[in-house]
């Protein structure tokens, strides 16, 4: 078996050698050249046909292969009408590729021929039928879905390989990898066949690569990228089946980490950017924005934080091989499946906050904000809906946590009649309390004294009503029940009220547009500008802090924003935080103490402004109002200066 694999990577690494070079004069001839555009990273053309020298070498190569060692292949290839559907499916995916090479084709008409090849890759036998539980034992059988899920799967993987080709031995350096780990799991598995079309595809890709990495001399091109997505596709499934049919879908996935990493991401962060984006509201927008182009992949945002072109296919390819190494653990190892893939995805998060996408940031951008409020705030039905759920989810949680019954016991008449009228008992006190009256955008300690007054009556009134229908397992434990009740349905109404203020303060906190404000004054006064400065529509403004001359508030926060310290601590503050303003939030101040404030500020060309607090009583005679509605007083009416937890006014200094 060494042989052959040692034949089966060797010669076409010789072939494609020899090839590529080929490959490269008959692009320029037919005019195959990759000219350099804003989303591409090449400064000059380059020939972009060497698939057809990947190709021509794997075919070639197998070919030998099987005249030497034709024990050594699968039945299936051994039957003419197997072998040719899957000649046929591949030759087809290159031509297509060669043409788009040549041509530049539409997307669909790529996919179309995409979708074909899949089907002949389902009706030559690498089909996904039954796939195995990758948490637990047993196998799930697929049925009719089974073809639509083979399809997907090699479509999706195709043109994986085709989104991440972008930098110079990006995609063949990818491949090779992933090659690499379908070639050992294989082995592993007993699947020896499967073996010596992966060595195949390892030895074409890698003579390759001597002509493809940076500084590349000729790219891969569809021709190239769409045939290593295919093979690796169809690879893949046979790598990873277990027993006759059932398909371990974790191990290929995490095999070919990388590219499928890079399409989900690409796929998810359009979508977020279009329902960030205000101007595209229409869904089908959306949905066409999940296939438009652009210049955010990963390798892209590796080299706009800083790394050079090959830093970054090193990085890559280092990121690859960790997919290809969990890949292996799965396979051979021990340990718990679930825990290698929870690492996995943690170590995967951690990646992708490093690379900084910027729709990614679901509080950062405002997505989760602007949907509470079009859901929660905007149609009341749902909160209606949620109080109702929540209800009956806190009864019968409790209810559950004390007697330990199953919920099948709960879906008996009486049991279920006696939950029907205490919900409904409850319901009746929320409603009366005008519980879901209370304005969520304005909630105040009083309105959360008043939800939980009601939610407190309400569980009460429903104590008599579980005595009274003597539900088996409650005996002796009521007062438990109605305790977890209290605290379960206040935890969730109150949680569905505070939500909006937490979602809000988590926005602005990770907020990166806007004036970043420094507040004087760590008191009441303080703490109104700031949620007035927070309730601001026509600007968006940035909180950083306050500063304080009390000694004793140094260190301390206002809201979760920091005091810095007193007046003297200004400069450094200005100098570290790119302050825009500074607010003065108190109506007296030592004229010495605002002279330095004043002279700092200057230094650094930071305005001030400053915010006072005044009440004045409305004269008919004294008073009038101007077209915008605002009231204008006369200079010979009264003012009142107050203290600051009333109405704020501002004006520069």
């Amino acid at each position: 078996m060494l042989l052959i694999l040692g034949l089966s990577i060797g010669l076409p690494v010789i072939l494609s050698l020899i090839f590529t070079p080929l490959a490269g004069k008959l692009a320029v001839l037919v005019g195959a050249i990759d000219m350099p555009d804003a989303r591409k990273v090449h400064k000059k053309p380059i020939p972009r046909m060497g698939g057809m020298a990947v190709f021509l070498s794997f075919i070639l190569s197998a070919g030998v292969v099987y005249l030497l060692f034709p024990s050594a292949f699968p039945a299936g290839i051994r039957v003419l009408p197997h072998f040719l559907i899957l000649l046929d499916s591949t030759v087809a995916v290159v031509i297509i590729g060669i043409c788009d090479d040549v041509w530049t084709l539409k997307p669909g008409q790529k996919f179309a021929v995409q979708v074909i090849a899949g089907t002949l890759v389902y009706m030559a036998g690498y089909r996904i039928v039954d796939v195995t539980n990758p948490f637990g034992s047993g196998m799930l059988n697929l049925g009719l879905l089974g073809y639509p899920v083979t399809v997907l799967w090699v479509v999706g993987i195709t043109n994986s390989f085709n989104l991440i080709d972008g930098l110079d031995g990006l995609a063949a350096g990818v491949a090779f990898i992933s090659g690499l780990t379908i070639l050992g799991i294989s082995i592993l598995n007993g699947y020896y066949d499967t073996a010596i079309f992966a060595a195949l595809l390892i030895g074409s890709v890698l003579g390759f690569l001597k002509y493809n990495f940076n500084p590349a001399k000729i790219f891969l091109g569809d021709s190239g990228s769409l045939f290593l997505g295919f093979m690796l596709s169809v690879l893949s499934i046979r790598s990873s089946i277990k027993g006759s049919t059932a398909f371990s879908i974790i191990v290929p996935l995490l095999a070919l980490g990388l590219p499928v990493m890079d399409t989900l991401l690409a796929m998810t962060r359009r979508f977020m950017r279009s329902m960030v984006d205000q101007n595209s509201d229409s869904m089908k927008k959306r949905l066409h924005s999940l296939f438009l182009p652009d210049r955010r992949h990963i390798h892209h945002q590796l080299l706009a934080n800083g790394l050079s072109h090959r830093d970054a296919v090193l990085i890559l390819y280092t990121i690859s091989s960790g997919f290809g190494l969990c890949a292996f653990l799965v396979t051979i190892s021990s340990l718990n499946t679930s825990l290698i893939l929870m690492l996995t995805g943690l170590a995967t998060i951690f990646m992708v906050r490093k690379l900084g996408y910027r729709e990614m940031q679901f509080l950062g951008n405002g997505l989760l904000l602007r949907l509470y409020k079009r859901t929660l705030l905007k149609g009341k039905s749902l909160q209606y809906s949620l109080d109702v759920l929540s209800v009956i989810l806190s009864l019968i949680v409790a209810m559950v946590s004390t007697t330990g019954a199953g919920l099948h016991v709960f879906l008996e008449m009486p049991v279920l009649f006696s939950i029907v009228t205490v919900c409904t008992l409850q319901l009746t006190v929320l409603f009366i309390g005008r519980v879901q009256k209370v304005d969520t955008t304005l909630l105040a300690v009083g309105d959360l004294m008043r939800i939980t007054k009601y939610v407190l009556i309400s569980v009460a009134l429903s104590a008599p009503v579980l005595a009274f229908f003597s539900i088996a397992g409650l005996d002796g434990h009521l007062t438990t029940t109605v305790l977890l009740d209290f605290y379960f349905l206040g935890t969730l109404i109150v949680g569905s009220r505070v939500s909006f203020h937490i979602l809000n303060h988590l926005s602005r906190k990770q907020a990166e547009i806007g004036k970043r404000i420094l507040i004087y004054g760590a008191d009441s006064s303080g703490l109104l500008v700031l949620q007035s400065l927070l309730a601001r529509t026509t600007e968006k403004v940035i909180p950083v802090g306050f500063i304080d001359d009390n000694p004793e508030m140094e260190g301390k926060f206002i809201d979760d924003y920091p005091i810095f310290g007193g007046h003297w601590r200004l400069e450094s503050v200005l100098r570290r935080r790119n302050i825009s303003e500074i607010f003065l939030a108190r109506n007296e101040i030592n004229p010495n103490v605002l002279r330095r404030i004043r002279k700092t500020a200057d230094k650094f060309s930071v305005p001030i402004v400053l915010s006072q607090i005044h009440f004045r009583q409305i004269d008919s005679n004294a008073s009038t109002v101007d077209p915008k509605g605002n009231i204008v007083f006369n200079r010979t009416q009264p003012t009142w200066s107050v203290r600051p937890e009333d109405i704020v006014e501002a004006k520069d200094l």
